[in-house]
This record gives structure tokens, sequence and C-alpha cells, in this order.
């Protein structure tokens, strides 16, 4: 979960900031400038110099912690805020109630945000509210799975995952315009998932009318591409988008943003009634497909037994990590009591902490 409108009131707040504590202001917005241009470590540096340089400058800290939020450094974000935290100099509540939210300490957000006075309570906090007392809910409940392998690489580069990843019998994810070119008359967008033996097309695309995004399939009838049919069991105001159709051609996968979900894009699944082509209504996953970041697809290859999850967790903007997994197709919670135990797993980080309770 990003921390954009909490991180533009301390770009903003701060002119007197340097001058207040005797740091240099030119450091300061040298820092800030690196973080407008995307440059996350150069920004991250000067920070660092500038906080050790005045360790008790609370309003600093707080804008150095966004940071942190911001490119995937949970836990030190946490840690940072945690180290001012006294009777004389607390931080902030929003911001120390996103950080622990980010570390899957959910009870502690909402304590946190349970310490706010009612005014001080704006619509972002009070999603984030709903986003914990289900997060905390899925934690409890939350799927053993045994993670084989992991790795980080560009948002961008996603429609073109290396294809040792999957059997043929799974199918295939296309460039939406490298599809276009053979179908003209579809108007797909980033990517598209074809079945084994591209008889049926899945995709999204922006509605222009709405300005969200909706989920879409296409048959292959006579070797041409029939017209599109909208998922409408699935759409909503909301964006959907990666669908993904498992094996059985039944299970269609997807991501969704929402209010509903637990922060960023959420997992949800429904199933296809084989006999009236229909969706049903779709139902949120648990984690550890979902977090509080974006999950953006989760692919099953039915015939290697494994599968593959996307989710920008713990990531810097513009990565994605990717982690490879054996299919559990009996649902096993994990075997521990305490939501202590249950963290590490159910966040996969680290993701080999996944493989020590099988």
């Amino acid at each position: 979960m990003r921390t954009k409108t909490l991180t533009a009131l301390l770009l903003w707040a701060g002119i007197s900031l340097a001058s207040a504590v005797g740091l240099s202001a030119q450091s300061l917005q040298e820092a800030r400038a690196l973080r407008e241009m995307g440059d996350w470590a150069s920004a991250e540096s000067v920070y660092s110099m500038l906080v050790e340089q005045s360790p008790l400058n609370t309003a600093l800290k707080e804008e150095y912690a966004s940071l942190l939020l911001e490119v995937g450094k949970c836990r030190e974000a946490l840690d940072l805020l945690l180290s001012h935290s006294n009777k004389k100099s607390r931080p902030s509540a929003s911001l120390l109630a996103q950080a622990y939210y980010a570390n899957y300490l959910f009870e502690e957000t909402l304590s946190t945000l349970g310490r706010l006075s009612p005014k001080a309570e704006t619509p972002e906090l009070a999603a984030l509210r709903q986003q914990a007392q289900r997060a905390r809910q899925m934690l409890d409940k939350s799927e053993r799975l045994e993670i084989v392998d992991s790795m980080q690489m560009d948002l961008n580069a996603l429609p073109v995952l290396p294809k040792q990843y999957f059997s043929t019998e799974w199918g295939r994810l296309r460039s939406a315009s490298d599809f276009r070119s053979e179908v003209g008359q579809l108007n797909a967008e980033g990517w598209v998932y074809e079945t084994a033996l591209g008889l049926e097309s899945f995709y999204a695309r922006k509605l222009e009318h709405r300005g969200d995004s909706d989920v879409f399939s296409a048959l292959k009838l006579q070797g041409r591409m029939a017209e599109e049919n909208p998922l409408e069991a699935i759409n909503t105001p909301n964006d959907e988008c990666y669908p993904i159709l498992r094996q059985d051609g039944i299970t269609l996968i997807f991501a969704r943003k929402s209010s509903e979900g637990i922060g960023g894009y959420d997992l949800y699944l429904s199933r296809r009634d084989p006999e009236t082509g229909n969706y049903q209504t779709p139902s949120l996953l648990g984690m550890p497909f979902n977090s509080p970041q974006d999950d953006l697809f989760l692919i099953y290859d039915d015939l290697r037994g494994v599968g593959v999850l996307a989710s920008t967790r713990f990531c810097p903007p513009g990565k994605v990590n990717l982690y490879t997994f054996r299919i559990n197709e009996e649902h096993t919670l994990l075997p521990f009591n305490s939501l202590q135990e249950k963290r590490p797993a159910a966040s996969l980080n680290p993701w080999r902490a996944t493989a020590q309770n099988q």
C-alpha cells in the first residue's frame, strides 16, 4: 500500500524543517528532488545521512519513513518510527498505522487507529481500519504454501515471462499489441492469456465512458476471433485486470482494486457454470495470496504441479516479485497457534520461511 497522500503533505509542510534544526537545506531539497525523480536509492542515502545528523528531528524521520514504505522497506520504516516514540515525541499515528499494516501487524494497526480522535479519522484511515480487520482474519486462516523460488523483475516485463515457467498445456501470455495484429477488432490492453489450444482468450481493457478497467473473454471460431464478451458477473465500477483461466476450464482468477479488499489490487476467484457458461459471484482469496500491497496474478500449472504468484509486496515502485510454489489442493492451514508465528509464512517474507513448516 503506497502513502502518496501523506507523502505529499510531508513534502510541502517542511519548508522550515532544515533551518529549524540546522540541517543543510540544499541536502534536504536534494533528497526530495531525487525522490520525485524516482531515484529511490540516492534519495534514501541522503535521507539516511540527514537523520544521522539530526536524530531527534521527528518530522525528518517521518519523511524518511514514508520513503522507506514507498520503496518496500517496511520493517526499516517501522523501526525508524518507533525509534522516536516516547511521551514527548510520538510519530504521526496515521503513518505509524500504515507502517504497522505494511508489516502485517494488524492488531497494532487497529490499536494505533483507535487512539485517533473521531475528527482526525479521514476516509483513507477509515478504509485502513476496515482493511486491517479483514487482514487480521485472513492472517489467522492463512494457508500453508511452500514457495520453491522467488525472483524480482520489472513490472512492465510481466507480459514476456520466460516460457520455461509453464507447460504448453497451461497456455500462454501474449503481448496485447501482438494479439491485436492478428485480431484487430479486439481492444485488449497490456497482455492476453490464451488457453492451450488457442480457442479462448482473456484480457482487460479500460472503459472510456467509466475510466475503470474490465475483463473480457473471446472465443476463436473456425480460426477467427468472435466478438468479445464482457464478464458481467465479475466486472464492477472498480478496476479488474489480469484474468487467468485455470486448466479445468472453470476457475478464473483475476485482480480487482476496491475498498472491499485488503489493499491495492487483490486476487479474486470465480467459477464458470459448465452448462450456462456464466460466472459466479467472485470471492476474495485469502493469505498468503493476498497482501497489503498489489497482488496481480495467480497462475496454476496443473501439469507441472506448480503455481506462480505475482505481487508487489516488499518491492520498490516499478518492480514485482514472482513466487513459484507447489500447488496445495488441500488448502491446509498454517500449523501455528499465534499470529506472530503465522506472519512470516503468510507474508512470504522471507519466502524461504514457507518451507520451514512443511
